[in-house]
């Protein structure tokens, strides 16, 4: 069985995602077991301080920089 955190703040978006994993397991008949993360401390304590292993993570991360000019 694969392990699959998904994490995103928004939870909209969280709720497409989650839907997309879901379907694409189905579809490829493979079993999931799905961890759903709306607070990226949270997805970090599991991973860092409870030992959870992911087969596949999927988070959303923005870094913004200002441009070089």
């Amino acid at each position: 069985m694969l392990q699959i955190g998904i994490c995103d703040d928004d939870s909209r978006m969280l709720s497409v995602y989650e839907n997309a994993v879901r379907e694409s397991l189905e579809r490829c008949g493979c079993a999931g077991r799905l961890m759903i993360y709306q607070n990226s401390e949270n997805l970090l304590w599991d991973v860092t301080e409870d030992g959870f292993h992911f087969d596949l993570l999927l988070a959303l991360v923005f870094s913004f920089r200002p441009l070089d000019k």
